[in-house]
């Protein structure tokens, strides 16, 4: 297995980052960043008061703005500096917290719902994330797929996917249920023995069974024609780690250290493995569920009805109700539909896998002492490793660094859910929880809806009402990245749309907290998180458009940015990137800028029009995404107006003015070519696509 890992990824270790070493060469860049934009203002301070009292009021403004622009995205830096150093300060005590969890004796069984919604995805996807889901081990799950399809489908590949997403759930339990079985046969017979040695045995060929199951469900994804990189990493992580590790029970089952309490927790780890329930429901099939159409409206449709037992009942027009049973008296009961509740949930994106241990140690920390008050707990998800395409590693890769910066959140007290996957307290939900009308219909809204980033606006009601955010120093959840920059393109201008919205509810949640020192500290990271797109993408796109004054010429300047791309650069290689990614994410970031700016745009429409923006789901096809004719376009002229800017520029006394402009024109360039084409470029520009 060690082979095959090496020869297509190299799993991303951690302990690179758990030394001195790396906390005194980040404490290091903070003080440098600081130091060079202290002196950047000593050095243009007298300039501008020269400027003002001169009356030059147009270049004293031109020079101000200019700074604020500047200290925005040295901000934007010092953010991501300041999380590494805490992250890496979170990573080695991550060892002490092992031990921590091994000495605690949590032993009890933890129920829990995993909802995985999904929209026209791939078979192969959801196989692989409600597999991933399903073997999660030490807990007792119900895992349901909330299908968003819509369930009367006119195309034929629609009405397959349909069908395919319906039947998936049936075919998971029979692919379990046969060794779920087996294994318990295999511990009644093991209960009966009476002799340690021969219990011993029975539990040894009991977890050669196992091993050989997960080797076996491997192989047949290993031996085929196309394996893709998140194929292997789902062979490699979620079915040969089991396997490999079964094997190395079965040879420590029969030393002499075990013991009969030893022997019953290895037969509960085995049986947890292959027993979950796997359902799925449909809201959209129901006249009485919330039809919007979003992620969160699919996650709030099925959180409002757990714990109750409904009637399915057909009105006069056909179409169906979900009804309590105690209030469906005289309605044409067509059906049944029970919904268990449960203490957690847990919220997964049908393009994510889960790694072994992931919920018990999620639920283990909920369950620790002074995490009373922890509403959602999560792993930040990573990238899956391995992928050939440059954009999607170079994407991949930015991914990879956001986990960083999230960690240092923990340490800060900022943590953001981020809702590709999180473990939740009902009881919490249950605080923030708002009744709304739609359709004639009292429904129920858990998780805010309001803008596209869902969970961000809901992490904000959880602090309102007290409650507080958790990041589990482990990469237990890793998650796919769009292939494709058209793909790219609907999923980053997603995120970058609803910042601005959920700001002003950020503030007031600030001022209301106690603690001068408190709150400067945590807003400074969470108001940086919601204004970071607006601000940085803006911020540089002026900075390029044309020289605002002339009185700019500060030798500390550029040396603010030194730093940050050193970091940068540097936790790129130790997550086993190329040297060369840096410029590469840089590249990609300056291709992004239309797209985060039409992200920011669709924000502000929201807010003067009072209408929500349609959720746009991220694509997930084997074939090439087009990309909106409008955003080439726009890259284009950006193109064009840096390089006329920077001709303009070295002819008019503006040389460091006009280098700036000319390196980001070479580098945007460069990312048309490299991550669109030119051929596709091309096709796409004149592709008049609505948006």
């Amino acid at each position: 297995m060690l082979d095959i890992r090496e020869k297509f990824h190299r799993p991303i270790d951690e302990v690179l980052w758990r030394s001195l070493k790396e906390w005194r060469i980040t404490i290091f860049c903070v003080l440098a960043t600081t130091a060079a934009g202290f002196f950047t203002l000593f050095d243009q301070f007298p300039i501008l008061w020269e400027e003002l009292n001169e009356g030059d009021w147009k270049g004293g403004a031109g020079h101000f703005f200019y700074l604020c622009i500047t200290a925005l995205l040295v901000y934007g830096g010092l953010v991501y500096q300041i999380t590494r150093a805490f992250y890496i300060r979170r990573n080695m005590s991550a060892r002490n917290e092992a031990h921590e969890y091994e000495a605690s004796g949590m032993a009890d069984v933890t129920e829990l719902t995993v909802l995985v919604p999904t929209f026209k995805e791939e078979y192969t996807t959801i196989y692989q994330t409600l597999i991933s889901a399903a073997l999660q081990e030490d807990v007792e799950k119900r895992i349901v797929l909330l299908i968003d399809n819509p369930p009367d489908p006119s195309d034929e590949s629609d009405v397959e996917l349909l069908r395919q997403a319906r039947e998936m759930p049936n075919a998971i339990n029979a692919l379990l249920r046969p060794m779920a079985e087996s294994l318990a046969k295999h511990r009644e017979q093991a209960r009966s023995l009476t002799i340690l040695e021969e219990q011993k045995a029975a539990t040894a060929q009991a977890f050669e069974e196992c091993g050989n199951w997960f080797s076996s469900q491997a192989a047949l994804i290993l031996n085929t024609d196309l394996v893709s990189h998140t194929d292997r990493f789902f062979a490699m992580e979620v079915l040969l780690t089991r396997a490999y590790t079964s094997w190395q029970y079965a040879v420590s089952s029969q030393t002499d250290a075990a013991t009969e309490e030893s022997i019953e927790q290895s037969w509960s780890k085995m049986t947890s493995w292959f027993q979950a329930e796997v359902t799925c429901f449909e809201r959209k099939t129901f006249e009485n569920c919330t039809h919007e159409s979003n992620k969160a409206a699919n996650l709030n449709s099925y959180l409002g009805l757990m714990g109750h037992c409904w009637h399915v009942t057909r009105g006069n027009d056909g179409r169906h109700q979900l009804q309590l049973k105690n209030t469906s008296e005289g309605a044409d009961i067509v059906g049944e539909l029970d919904v268990p509740d449960s203490a957690f949930v847990v919220t997964l994106d049908a393009d994510s896998l889960l790694l072994p241990g992931y919920a018990k140690h999620l639920t283990d920390d909920l369950k620790r002492p002074g995490f009373e008050k922890v509403a959602v707990i999560q792993t930040p998800y990573s990238a899956i490793p391995g992928a050939e395409c440059t954009l999607e590693r170079v994407a991949g890769a930015t991914t990879d660094v956001q986990y960083i910066i999230h960690q240092g959140f923990t340490a800060w007290n900022a943590t953001y859910w981020v809702g590709a996957n999180a473990l939740m307290r009902k009881e919490a939900l249950e605080e923030i929880v708002q009744p709304f009308m739609e359709r004639g219909f009292s429904m129920k809204r858990y998780i805010q809806d309001r803008t596209v980033i869902e969970d961000t606006e809901s992490t904000i009601d959880l602090l309102q009402e007290n409650w507080t955010l958790w990041n589990h120093p482990a990469r237990l959840a890793y998650s796919a990245t769009p292939p494709d920059f058209g793909s790219l393109l609907i999923q980053r201008r997603r995120w970058a749309n609803g910042g601005l919205l959920i700001l002003p509810k950020a503030i007031a949640y600030l001022r209301r907290k106690t603690g001068f020192v408190q709150r400067l500290k945590e807003g400074f990271m969470r108001l940086h998180y919601l204004v970071s797109i607006t601000s940085v993408n803006f911020g540089l796109l002026l900075l390029l458009a044309f020289p605002i004054t002339d009185s700019v010429g500060s030798f500390w300047l550029p040396l603010t940015a030194v730093p940050y791309f050193y970091l940068y650069g540097r936790d790129l290689r130790l997550m086993n990137y190329k040297g060369f990614d840096v410029f590469r994410v840089y590249a990609l970031n300056l291709l992004l800028i239309p797209v985060n700016i039409g992200g920011v745009v669709k924000s502000l429409q929201q807010c003067l029009t009072k209408r929500k923006i349609p959720f746009s789901r991220t694509p997930k096809v084997t074939n090439r995404t087009p990309v909106l004719s409008g955003y080439v376009l726009a890259a284009i002229l950006i193109f064009s107006q840096w390089t006329a800017g920077a001709y303009w520029d070295f002819n008019n006394g503006y040389p460091s003015q006009g280098f700036f402009a000319a390196a980001n024109a070479l580098i945007l360039g460069y990312a048309l070519l490299v991550f669109v084409g030119f051929r596709n470029t091309l096709k796409d520009l004149f592709r008049f696509n609505a948006d």
